[in-house]
């Protein structure tokens, strides 16, 4: 819910000050993801368990 509240308030603002915020904004979410990206596991000994069916 924070992103659409900072998404509010970006609107709020002056269109100066928008550009600003809409770049911190991005670079929050594309931080964010790396970080997931980071800690997911690369390769694991297991069989990815998609690429057979469960029956």
């Amino acid at each position: 819910m924070s992103f659409v509240t900072r998404m509010i308030q970006m609107f709020r603002k002056t269109p100066a000050t928008q550009e600003a915020t809409m770049d911190d904004l991005f670079d929050i979410r594309i931080r964010k993801m790396q970080g997931r990206q980071r800690l997911a596991p690369r390769a694991t000994p297991f069989r990815n368990s998609r690429l057979h069916s469960a029956a």
